[in-house]
């Protein structure tokens, strides 16, 4: 049958209007860039389509939009489109606020993230809305002691944060498979933060979460199993073992746990070995709460010898995640502390560099190695050490210029199978000017005492302070120890002011000269002539 005369012009007139779209039927043309999103929103209980539902996506962040707030409305199908031209292709991120006819209530969704297109027909689609936000969970509870579910379990759900939902407690029970199950409607899209409490006659007693979260969604989804958990108490521990002298973790090393107190276990002891990593488990369940109270056993290969770790104690928790107990060391090591002070004032010798050599003994590793002084002018020496016995070596301490280096030779620092920190001894560096001088009468030598006396710098290396005041004890001794700022020699005048009627007199040209000991040195002894 042949088409009347005028549908045949208008389909070539329609034709002729396809034809000036530069796209009209080619698949995968090409046009400037523009965002696309396409969506349909529902009522989720009946599958009902929602129309007049208003939908405005906002940016917030990536590449430009013709506009950055782009409204649409669904239709009878609850369809809806969200059509606009962007500067680039790339990623737009922005907020859709949903706003559905009443009774349901506004929502928004924050942090979408679309792409935009040169590519007609490329639209991204954002799925089965629902007019009205949910939570719908499934979760399932074990027992933590024998694996079996949690049949008949009474679980509590309060929410305490988070987005807002409708009901806002809830009291479920788990059926014989462990699970439970409850909705609630949902104010926005996100995770609702809630405190968990679960009691079952077969946990010893109540158990509580914080902070659980529960997914509040906008897409019509099926619902999942969300979460597992396992109720009860354990034992999750494991250790770690090193060997002290290289800080070394190694496989292989046999460790014993033998229990000697607090709450039952499925075993009393257990032995097993190292990971490379060195760490080992405990493998003993617990009967009860509470703490379970032992001993630990270490045997290393010889020759080093085993070590025991008495009164350990493991408290029980409700959690199946990996807690480590603590870190153990085994054989012998050098952990020693020095401490040095400066000799011309007696503070400590801060912030110097201390060189140690090794010049003996067994070998360590490294051989000379560098440390420095902290604010009491104590330094570590901890080398390491792979068999026992002793090193010998040299301190080398470098003190700041002029002032040329003070080494301590000698120095033994011998292993010993403990983790604490052994004083390796004190000593003093840097020039020293620790004299002392006697003052006596020339007639009986009798001391003089309660002299003041004051010696007064006149020439050579400069003295802090450079006048020094003192007094004769009862021995007619009295202390002349300025702190020298370099090796050599300070030159003073030495004033003595006796009691009566001994006359004052006055001894120049003293000369006293730095030393590298901590040593007392005596300056002299000066005796008075009594008034004829």
């Amino acid at each position: 049958m042949k088409r009347p005369l005028a549908a045949a012009l208008a389909l070539v007139v329609g034709a002729g209007l396809e034809a000036c779209d530069p796209c009209s039927g080619i698949i995968g043309c090409s046009g400037p860039a523009r965002m696309s999103v396409e969506g349909q929103v529902i009522v989720r209980e009946s599958g009902a389509a929602v129309r007049g539902v208003a939908l405005t996506f906002v940016r917030t962040d990536g590449v430009g939009l013709a506009t950055d707030s782009v409204q649409t409305t669904t239709d009878a199908a609850g369809r809806f489109q969200l059509v606009t031209d962007a500067a680039a292709v790339g990623d737009v991120a922005g907020d859709l606020v949903v706003t559905p006819p009443a009774p349901w209530q506004p929502y928004t969704v924050s942090g979408l993230h679309f792409s935009t297109s040169t590519i007609r027909g490329e639209g991204q689609i954002l799925g089965r809305m629902v007019v009205a936000p949910y939570v719908e969970f499934i979760g399932e509870l074990y027992s933590r002691s024998n694996g079996q579910p949690l049949s008949g379990a009474l679980v509590t759900i309060t929410r305490t944060g988070g987005v807002a939902v409708s009901p806002d407690s809830f009291d479920v029970t788990a059926g014989s498979d462990g699970r439970i199950y409850f909705k609630a409607q949902a104010a926005n899209p996100g995770d609702m933060v809630a405190d968990l409490v679960v009691t079952s006659p077969a946990l010893a007693r109540t158990f509580r979460r914080s902070d659980v979260h529960f997914s509040a969604t906008y897409l019509d989804l099926i619902p999942e199993v969300a979460a597992v958990w396992r109720f009860g108490s354990a034992l999750p521990y494991v250790g770690e073992v090193y060997y002290r002298g290289t800080g070394a973790r190694s496989a292989g090393i046999q460790v014993e746990f033998q229990r000697t107190g607090g709450i039952l276990v499925d075993r009393d002891s257990f032995v097993t070995s190292t990971g490379s990593d060195g760490r080992f488990p405990f493998l003993m369940a617990p009967l009860a709460d509470g703490e379970l109270v032992g001993r630990l056993i270490i045997r290393p290969p010889a020759p080093v010898l085993p070590e025991t770790l008495q009164t350990l104690r493991l408290p029980t928790v409700d959690t199946d995640q990996l807690l480590l107990l603590g870190v153990w060391g085994y054989g012998q090591q050098i952990l020693y502390a020095g401490e040095l002070f400066l000799r011309g004032t007696g503070m400590p010798a801060v912030g110097l560099e201390v060189e140690f050599r090794r010049t003996g003994g067994i070998a360590i590793s490294p051989e000379a190695f560098v440390v420095h002084t902290d604010a009491s002018g104590r330094f570590p020496l901890a080398p390491s050490n792979a068999a026992d016995g002793e090193v010998v070596g040299t301190l080398v301490v470098r003190l700041p210029a002029p002032l040329a280096p003070d080494t301590i030779a000698g120095v033994h620092l011998a292993t010993f199978a403990s983790d604490a920190m052994r004083f390796l001894g004190r000593w003093g560096v840097g020039p020293s000017l620790a004299y002392v001088g006697e003052v006596r009468r020339v007639d009986t030598d009798a001391p003089v005492a309660n002299a003041a006396v004051e010696f007064q710098r006149t020439d050579g290396i400069q003295v802090t302070p450079s006048l020094l005041v003192g007094q004769t004890g009862a021995d007619g001794r009295f202390l002349l120890n300025p702190s020298p700022q370099a090796d050599g020699e300070v030159v003073g005048d030495l004033t003595i002011h006796p009691p009566a009627p001994l006359r004052d007199t006055t001894v120049t040209g003293i000369r006293l000269q730095t030393f590298r000991s901590d040593e007392l040195r005596l300056a002299g002894v000066w005796r008075l002539v009594p008034p004829q």
